[in-house]
């Protein structure tokens, strides 16, 4: 309690990290009651979480305590705000001006600003349209808005002859029962695909050549009478007492060319598995029993491991060359598609998530009207309180660094007015990490 009563005192700028359940948002909400106690107008104070239903929650554990203050004798009121961290006892003026709050944090202009990062960043670009480069009626996409925006974009890509091409790139990376979490993701990384990259880049990265095809480069790693050895291995196996031998005779029978088909059915024969204490390594010595490696494969054991251990070498390429190839795919089909879906917000007057925080970002920082958007906003926020802050991307992070720099950057300028930012979160409870 004596932590919390500490971290609460509205005249110091604090970073708060806590378990769960151990009161952090309760913190932030004394925080903000004590602030309007001391004074401070609702609209003055701007407290940002990470969703609409922390904002909501937060809003209301809020109205429900300065609720109660209003109802409230002088005594207990006196010992509510004691528990809260208020030392001395109130007088009766004092106590009239507390149970006030209530009607003046509902009364506010515009009302008490408790809302995620993305509504304020709405906000924001509702009030500078004009500076931001965007039309003051734009619309805001909706999850459901946006998976229809997506099948639109689709069909116009599935429909044109000239991105015919990048739709089968599509097919290539994602399935019925992915797809809408694939292009969700090329959507949230468009920062990345802006720049269209060759086949010749995607491969170097992987340091593999472009030049060479995969089929060329199995060809030369495995010996041509491969395949035919493996059809003895597979008919001394078939002759084996152990179920799990003539299984995998089954499987290598099956086996027409060595190819990028067959190659990890190879590599799960005669590999170990990733759970190993070396995975993805030669069966050296252990490949099938040992009544088998002293019996019938006894001839062929010095090729089997040799085989094997051409197998793991190779793995590591084989996975390069097929990551290359989806790579290319993807960038292929991201190129095409944040056009066209570009294209149709434009047309349509929409902002997506991303939309909003990339525009802000930019009118609070390199655009040329930047220092006046932030003037202007200073004038009316004096503390900033962040809600969640392990679930916050490093882009929603410039948006409050940017409005934290500005408003301390003032504290001369306003003199005594007292100018504070507030974090709390929990590194552990981080699930968005997927988000960057």
């Amino acid at each position: 309690t004596r932590a919390q009563i500490t971290a609460s005192d509205a005249r110091f700028s604090s970073w708060l990290t806590a378990n769960a359940g151990s009161g952090k948002t309760k913190v932030l909400i004394d925080r903000v009651a004590r602030l309007l106690l001391e004074g401070v107008q609702p609209e003055q104070i701007l407290c940002l979480t990470y969703t609409k239903s922390a904002a909501a929650e937060m809003k209301n554990r809020l109205f429900d305590r300065l609720g109660k203050w209003a109802m409230l004798a002088d005594q207990e009121l006196n010992f509510s705000l004691l528990e809260m961290g208020i030392q001395q006892q109130l007088g009766t003026e004092e106590l009239k001006k507390a149970r006030t709050l209530f009607a003046r944090a509902i009364e506010a202009p515009g009302g008490l600003k408790i809302q995620t990062i993305h509504s304020f960043c709405s906000s924001l670009l509702r009030k500078f349209p004009l500076e931001a480069g965007i039309s003051p009626q734009f619309g805001e996409l909706t999850e459901r808005g946006q998976r229809d925006l997506f099948l639109k974009v689709l069909d116009i890509l599935s429909a044109d002859e000239a991105t015919e091409d990048s739709f089968e790139h599509f097919s290539k990376i994602a399935n019925a029962s992915n797809w809408e979490e694939t292009v969700s993701k090329i959507v949230s990384k468009r920062n990345i695909f802006s720049k269209s990259k060759s086949r010749a880049e995607i491969y170097e990265a992987f340091s593999i050549s472009c030049e060479a095809s995969i089929e060329d480069d199995i060809s030369s790693h495995f010996q041509n009478s491969t395949l035919s050895f493996l059809r003895k291995i597979s008919a001394c196996l078939q002759r084996s007492t152990s179920k799990a031998d003539q299984k995998i005779s089954k499987e290598v029978s099956k086996i027409s060319s060595i190819d990028l088909i067959s190659l990890p059915l190879l590599e799960k024969i005669f590999l170990y598995g990733k759970t190993a204490k070396a995975p993805f390594t030669a069966k050296l010595g252990k490949f099938s029993t040992k009544e088998m490696r002293t019996g019938l494969l006894a001839d062929y054991i010095d090729d089997i491991d040799d085989f094997m251990v051409r197998l793991e070498t190779f793995r590591d390429r084989r996975l390069s060359y097929q990551a290359a190839e989806t790579s290319f795919s993807i960038h292929k089909f991201a190129s095409a598609f944040l056009k066209v879906y570009t294209e149709q917000k434009k047309f349509k007057g929409l902002l997506d998530f991303d939309d909003l925080i990339n525009i802000a970002v930019n009118l609070l920082t390199t655009s040329a009207v930047a220092d006046w958007v932030l003037y202007r906003l200073d004038g009316g926020i004096d503390h900033i309180l962040v809600d969640e802050a392990q679930d916050t991307s490093p882009s929603q992070w410039k948006v409050i660094e940017t409005l934290a720099q500005e408003l301390l950057s003032g504290q001369d300028i306003h003199g005594s007015r007292s100018r504070t930012v507030f974090v709390v979160g929990d590194q552990k409870q981080s699930i968005y990490s997927f988000q960057g």
